[in-house]
């Protein structure tokens, strides 16, 4: 569960958004509404001007980016030089958690990372798939995924198995999309204009 209230200037453009939820959330909106804006706010990249981030109960606004239990994925957070192997694992062991072998191979066949080698010579909708895999064994209490299913081949269902996979692990997950049909896949919707959130559904 997470309860959002962010109020952020950045220079002419005024960040207004509220999100009180849990789950698999879709933000959808045109280009320059705010989708990233807000995402950057979340992860701590942003230190907002006013409001709160509770995650799980507890505000983590003023906290470190690295102390949030957030992952930040787009089209650029993977490592070109890292094995596969290496990168599945990056994020737990960075923050010192834990990852079994088990979960490493559940991961792998619910999202369909059956490639290998290095992360430079994978598509891009590999690299997309493997960020996220990345982002789940990390295990954080928050995944933001900012426009990053847009290369995958089989969107639809590695997107449903995401889902299944974030629920499991009690991981709740903002995407953002700039189409309406990316709702389709979310247990609820925000559309996003001008810096400020409505619910869809």
């Amino acid at each position: 569960m997470f309860d959002i209230s962010i109020r952020k200037r950045l220079n002419s453009f005024t960040l207004d958004a509220k999100l009180k939820d849990e789950g698999f959330i879709c933000v959808t909106g045109v280009n320059g509404s705010g989708k990233t804006s807000l995402l950057l706010s979340i992860a701590g990249f942003y230190t907002i001007d006013e409001g709160y981030i509770n995650i799980g109960g507890g505000d983590v606004s003023r906290l470190p980016i690295h102390k949030r239990r957030i992952v930040l994925v787009n089209q650029e957070t993977h490592f070109p030089e890292m094995k596969v192997e290496t990168h599945l694992l990056w994020g737990a062991r960075s923050r010192h958690f834990r990852v079994t072998e088990e979960e490493v191979a559940e991961v792998r066949l619910r999202l369909g990372i059956s490639f290998r080698g290095k992360v430079r010579e994978l598509s891009q909708g590999q690299k997309q798939k493997l960020s996220i895999a990345t982002a789940i064994l990390s295990k954080p209490k928050m995944i933001l995924v900012d426009e990053a299913f847009s290369a995958i081949s089989d969107r639809e269902t590695f997107v449903a198995n995401f889902r299944t996979i974030s629920s499991d692990r009690k991981i709740d997950v903002i995407y953002t999309s700039p189409e309406l049909e990316g709702k389709l896949l979310a247990d609820h919707c925000y559309k996003m204009e001008q810096g400020v959130t409505r619910r869809l559904f």
